[in-house]
Order: C-alpha cells, then structure tokens, then sequence
C-alpha cells in the first residue's frame, strides 16, 4: 500500500535526511538547497496526486466517465445513450448475473434498459410452474402500450424455452386531492397563484413517482407543500378520494401491485 505524502511532508522527510548525511546544513529561505529540494517536493506530490486517482478510478465502485467506460468494455458491457454513472455501474457489477441470459437478474437488467421503463418486478408462478408475470413502473403513461410491447420483446428474447413470461402494468389507485394553503401575509393574487400551482405540481410529482407497491404518505404531501415558499402559513386536505370513494386523508398501504 502506497501512503500519500504532501509536498511538506516530503520537503521536512528530504532535508532531515540531508542534514543527516551530507554536509549540507543551511536550509534557509531563498538557499540553493530549500529551492531544490521544494521543487522536488512538489514534482513528486503532484505524482501522488496523479497515482491516487489512477487508482481510484481502476476501480468501479469510484470509477467514473471514461474509466468506467473501460472497466464496462472489460466486461462486454456497453454505456448506453445518455446513461448516469451510477446506472451503468450497477449493470456491469451485475454483467456477470446476465451472462446466462434467462435468469430473474438478466430479465430485470434488460428489462430496466427499455426506453420509458423506471423499474420492473417480477412475480414467479403467476400461472403454474415455469411461469412468471413481470409488472413495469413506466415514466411516461402516456406510452404504456408501445413500452408494454417493448419489454414484451425483451422477455421474448431473453426467456428460456419453455418458459411463459408476460408482461403487465400494476393496478393504478386514483388519488384525488384538494387542499387549501393560508399564508403568513397578504400577498398579490398572481403570486398566490403562483404558489398554489407549484404546490399543486409538488403534490402530484411525489404522488406519480411512487414506486409499484410503494406506501403513500400524506406526511410526505404535507412536507412537499409547505416546502414550496416560506409564505405558506399552514395547508389543509379537506377534500381526499381514492379510486373516487371519499376517504381520510392518511398514510395507506397499496397491494404489491
């Protein structure tokens, strides 16, 4: 293991040493020697610098942009478009599950790489032995169809023969809100406007990124709301609906689908 040394560090190590075994003994500023062996020290802490980043960027767990490209061209496996750092670097810690390509890890992974999908699960047996149903999380709703078809595909592909996998949406709950905000102090109408639909989007943003199966919480609608401005006094849900029969406005626990 190399210990990383600053240049202080190495410039008080090398005149200790020459004044230990040479005769050199005068180390003041502006003298020959102290210049030497400064920008030695300085040659030398930069390369520490450099080595410690080599190093940290051969491995994958702190690898990033390029380095991480080439650990994933190791490994056959490929940035897609646009990919963060972090998503790739969990498809190629998983490469070597995908390599079979029909087990429940291959699925996911290529499940998760359709455009439009946010996540997948899978449910074994749905339909007996050598079965299974997989349930896609989509981004945009507004192209389940074309992204149900996508992975339908994948699974195609990737399933072992014999082998029945189907692909399917979660049951969708309905949520309906509508909540009242009071505020600290007189404000114009158009920025209370203002206010009330960003705390409108806030809502709904935590509401339509809940995973499949994720619990709602009406403590995280409450925290989202009164986070939009300073100006918001309190908040209060007088009107709450799920599936469009009136309901208490509380925390609930969806089926796993």
């Amino acid at each position: 293991m190399i210990t990383k040394k600053t240049s202080d560090e190495l410039l008080e190590q090398m005149t200790t040493y020459l004044k230990e075994n040479t005769q050199i003994n005068y180390f003041g500023e502006g003298s020959i020697a102290k210049s030497i062996l400064a920008t030695v020290s300085n040659s030398i802490a930069m390369y520490y610098n450099d080595l410690d980043f080599n190093m940290r960027m051969a491995f994958i767990s702190t690898a990033r942009g390029r380095f991480l490209d080439a650990i994933g061209e190791l490994l056959d496996c490929e940035r897609l478009s646009h990919e963060s750092d972090d998503n790739y670097r969990y498809r190629i810690v998983h490469q070597v599950y995908t390599a079979p390509g029909s087990n429940e890890t291959a699925l996911r992974i290529n499940c998760r790489q359709v455009d439009n999908v946010r996540d997948v699960h899978l449910r074994p047996h749905v339909k007996g032995a050598g079965s299974f149903m997989i349930h896609i999380d989509v981004i945009d709703r507004n192209r389940l169809d074309e992204t149900v078809q996508a992975v339908q595909d994948v699974v195609s592909r990737h399933k072992a023969f014999g082998i029945l996998g189907e692909v399917t949406t979660p049951r969708y709950v309905k949520l309906h809100m509508e909540i009242r905000i009071t505020f600290k102090k007189a404000l114009p109408a158009a920025e209370k406007q203002s206010i009330a639909s960003e705390c409108k989007q806030e809502a709904r943003s935590y509401i339509d990124n809940l995973s499949i199966g994720e619990d709602f919480s009406s403590n995280q609608v409450i925290f989202h709301v009164l986070g939009v401005s300073e100006h918001i006094q309190g908040m209060d849900v007088y009107k709450f609906a799920i599936n469009d029969r009136p309901a208490t406005f509380a925390g609930r626990r969806p089926s796993w689908n």
